[in-house]
């Protein structure tokens, strides 16, 4: 080490960047050759966030490198992985980077990374020298730097080819087998011998499973139009094998392995449900958890009939190991109305787990058993009903019970009247100014039964909170009391102080409550007109609502919703499509190619603006013909879409594009 510290101190480390740790680095190294393992692993902390932070390459970085290689190669110091990790992460870094060929650093130094990449390639026979390491943990850091930047591929991937037979590890054959793969993506050169190796591999019997399947994994990684039906039916077996193998395992090796088939498979559905059903037979709960989280990817991102996967995963929620049951209610959860399939699983799981279950000591069962009410409760079944009051009576956790109760208006008379005995104890002074969420999901709830008896008690909270200038939940309260409709009379003195505010949301919501109460336009109009001819239009969508609601009356508004809608910046999609649906329902056809526009340029630039557009172009009847292009390339599309990419915003997005298409498409042929 004393060669490594002389070398340090020919280098002006003080010319090679300001602000970046330069002048930190020889002390930082010198800390890593430490035989004090807390000195040498603060340095290495210090080194990661002043010298390589977040995969940052400086030049000072850069002339660490050897310094880095030499403790590597120090056998007295315990922390070689360490080091050849923190080398592989420069080097990769610098790989990532020269496609970018110039970068600046935090300090304003401009770094050529192409011109790097020689420097970065003579570290390649270290790794290679590395990856034969003694040390297993100096191996496993080494190898996945083989695949990014060798100087001859096909001798790595003999290299990786020789060492796999001799890793006696499960995750460090794995690792091997992995590092092939991203090699043979790289370096087309050496995709062959690769392939040919992985099918040999994935092909012998006489293998640890979990070595087969990783295998086969990686050889689909690595060809995927090769990957055929075949593929899943070799898994599923070798999954099979893995269980009988290994009946005791209490941990499964093959997260990442069939995280890597599940993406070679893509849009196939019906091969990834039959993969994750075989997933859901393991009786490892950690193989059953890794099922069911992959089963929330596939079912939130791609579209299709998921019911077989839907049921499958509903049979967890039986499970004795609670955290797998509490997982698999909260993807039942994300399917809203697409988790029909599973209802009686449903029901029948939380109406033998009782009510009392909602307030039983084991946190994890007790969330489990309150996820699946929620999502039976979405079902619009009254099953859940018993546990529902069990919560908002015992207060444990009512928020959950709060959040869905709206969903069962059959039940009005048991629910209700709890709602608003808890908004008559509403503590406005603890309420954040700002952010009601609690409050305001509360009041939220009460608004969906819109029945005339919440009136008195959401009045008395909106004069509170207009008194005390909580202008969220003043908001919210607006919010429920616009579903009331004329039954909230009461309501408009505070609706207009509301609308004469400081708020802006607060401002919008009160003047939906008193256009949805008081209905009179001569009031109203005035108002929303002001709204859009003022600096800043804020909280469109109401405005917009309302306008489009009275309808060719508000002609006044008109000259100001087609400047909205014409708007063609970037920042503005959400703005054009609600003054586009507000034109149209007040000028009808004469505004037909301003609203198309203004619609389908939203969409094409804002995919999140998707489920407003065909709310308006089904509005529009006939006049949305040119969209059907639009309206067919969404459905052609395998990725779920919609606002917030959810799965409900996703499957009515589907369906009135159906609808519309249907209705266009009839009235094409007429």
């Amino acid at each position: 080490m004393l060669a490594m510290l002389d070398g340090l101190a020919r280098i002006d480390w003080s010319s090679l960047g300001v602000g970046d740790g330069a002048a930190e680095v020889p002390g930082l190294l010198a800390a890593m050759a430490s035989p004090d393992t807390g000195e040498r692993e603060r340095a290495l902390r210090r080194f990661y966030s002043r010298v390589h932070h977040q995969g940052d390459v400086y030049r000072c970085t850069v002339a660490a490198m050897p310094f880095l290689a030499e403790l590597a190669d120090d056998r007295g110091n315990p922390s070689r992985a360490d080091f050849v990790g923190l080398l592989a992460g420069i080097c990769e870094s610098c790989v990532d980077f020269a496609d970018d060929e110039l970068r600046y650093a935090p300090s304003g130094d401009l770094i050529d990374f192409s011109e790097l990449m020689p420097v970065v390639r003579g570290f390649a026979k270290d790794f290679e020298r590395w990856a034969r390491d003694a040390d297993e943990a100096v191996r496993c850091a080494a190898i996945p730097a083989l695949a990014q930047f060798p100087d001859d591929p096909a001798r790595v991937a003999d290299l990786l080819r020789a060492r796999a037979p001799r890793e006696t590890g499960t995750p460090t054959r794995l690792l091997v087998l992995s590092t092939a793969g991203t090699l043979a993506l790289r370096f087309p050169e050496v995709v062959g011998p690769v392939v040919s190796w992985l099918a040999r591999l994935a092909g012998d019997g006489t293998r640890d499973p979990v070595i087969r399947l990783a295998a086969l994994a990686q050889q689909a990684r690595c060809a995927p139009g090769a990957a055929g039906p075949e593929l899943v039916s070799a898994a599923i077996g070798m999954l099979a094998a893995e269980r009988l193998d290994h009946p005791a395992r209490a941990s499964t090796p093959t997260t990442a392995i069939l995280g890597t088939l599940h993406e070679v498979l893509g849009d196939r559905l019906a091969e990834r449900t039959s993969l994750l059903t075989e997933q859901l037979r393991s009786p490892d709960p950690d193989a059953r958890l890794d099922a069911i989280r992959m089963a929330r990817t596939l079912i939130a991102g791609w579209r299709g009939d998921h019911s077989a996967l839907i049921i499958a995963v509903a049979g967890e929620l039986a499970a004795e190991n609670a955290q797998v049951a509490r997982e698999a209610a909260a993807v039942l959860q994300t399917c809203f109305r697409i988790a029909e399939p599973a209802r009686e699983l449903v029901a029948d799981c939380v109406t033998e787990a009782g009510p009392d279950t909602w307030s039983a000591p084991d946190e994890m069962r007790r969330e489990a058993h309150q996820t699946a009410v929620q999502v039976l409760a979405r079902l619009g079944d009254v099953r859940a009903l018993p546990s529902l009051l069990a919560g908002l009576d015992s207060d444990v956790d009512a928020w959950r019970a709060v959040a869905v109760a709206g969903s069962l208006p059959q039940s009005r008379a048991e629910l209700l009247p709890r709602l608003i005995e808890r908004v008559d104890k509403l503590d406005l002074a603890g309420i954040d100014p700002f952010v009601d969420m609690k409050s305001s999901a509360l009041i939220t709830a009460v608004g969906r039964f819109a029945d005339p008896a919440s009136a008195e008690s959401l009045v008395r909270v909106l004069d509170a909170a207009i008194r005390r200038e909580l202008w969220s939940t003043a908001a919210s309260v607006a919010e429920a009391l616009a579903e009331l409709g004329p039954a909230a009379v009461a309501a408009l003195p505070l609706l207009r102080t509301a609308v004469a505010g400081p708020d802006r949301k607060a401002r919008s919501a009160a003047l939906a409550a008193l256009w949805a109460i008081g209905g009179e336009v001569q009031e109203v109009l005035p108002l929303l007109v002001g709204h859009l001819a003022g600096p800043s239009v804020y909280f469109l969508d109401v405005v917009a609502e309302i306008l489009g609601q009275i309808g060719a009356d508000a002609t006044e508004a008109v000259p100001y919703l087609k400047k909205l809608a014409g708007a063609q910046d970037e920042w503005n999609q959400w703005s054009r499509v609600e003054a586009a649906d507000a034109l149209w329902r007040i000028a009808g056809e004469p505004a037909t190619q301003l609203v198309l526009d203004a619609l389908l340029s939203a969409w094409r630039e804002n995919q999140a603006t998707s489920n407003a557009v065909t709310a308006t172009l089904e509005r529009m009847g006939a006049a949305a013909a040119p969209a059907l292009p639009d309206l067919e390339a969404e459905l052609a599309k395998a990725r779920r879409g919609g606002r917030f990419d959810r799965v409900d915003t996703d499957e009515d997005l589907q369906e009135t594009c159906r609808r519309l298409i249907l209705r266009l498409s009839r009235l094409n042929q007429i």
